[in-house]
């Protein structure tokens, strides 16, 4: 499947021309005039902004069987599964890549017919499944905008005016595993039908949260942000 869905957004910007010496403030704090440049200027009334953007969505799946016949009392069969799907979603929208994948399933089932009152069916899987939210490289880094050492640009919240920076809770990666034993054992005798089994599953999960890894500032309003850092998080 390929998804390439075009999307409008309107957000509250910094004004024009307030984004110089004297507009606002009579002097914009140094370590904030880095930043205005990736800031837009309105295109609409009351310092509007509003812009296309694309959200690519790719999804890949497809499954594979083969059935082996080893003898009239042996049968088995294999079948292999992968389900693999990207989001991506712009950086101007403080939105990362997301990426949701059914890494390979794979489930080996396997008869054997001991008689013809008398039949065993044992089961193996293997599913993994994965779920990673990043931000794309914005390039953003070094000591005019990280706000933690070594990590690229944080977020910037204003009063006011629409977040600006990645999400609070990327990069976020989850993983999980299961493993799938299943053993049963089919009697009939007379009119009476018996089934036995035992079935065992097995579950490894790794979880990486963040929150703000990346750093956070909070601006009461667009003076504050002018006037310089006031709070870091």
């Amino acid at each position: 499947m390929r998804e390439r869905l075009g999307l409008t957004s309107l957000i509250t910007v910094l004004p024009a021309a307030a984004k110089v010496d004297g507009g606002l403030v009579p002097q914009i704090a140094p370590l904030i005039k880095p930043f205005l440049q990736y800031f837009p200027d309105p295109n609409l009334p009351n310092n509007q902004f509003t812009y296309p953007f694309s959200q690519p969505n790719t999804d890949n799946y497809g499954q594979m069987r083969v059935d082996q016949t080893f003898s009239a009392s042996d049968t088995a069969f294999a079948r292999y599964t992968i389900d693999d799907d990207k989001l991506s979603m712009p950086f101007s929208t403080a939105e990362p890549a997301a990426t949701d994948e059914q890494e390979p399933v794979r489930h080996v089932v396997e008869n054997h017919v001991f008689s013809p009152a008398l039949l065993n069916t044992f089961r193996f899987s293997f599913s993994r499944t994965t779920r990673s939210q990043d931000t794309n490289d914005t390039g953003l880094s070094g000591p005019q905008f990280s706000f933690v050492p070594g990590q690229q640009v944080g977020i910037l919240n204003i009063g006011g005016i629409a977040k600006w920076g990645p999400p609070s809770t990327s990069p976020a990666h989850q993983r999980q595993n299961i493993f799938t034993w299943s053993d049963d054992i089919f009697y009939t005798k007379g009119r009476h039908a018996l089934k036995f089994g035992a079935l065992i599953n097995r579950y490894q999960q790794y979880d990486l949260s963040t929150q703000t890894a990346r750093g956070q500032i909070n601006f009461a309003n667009v003076t504050s942000f002018f006037a310089g850092p006031a709070e870091r998080i």
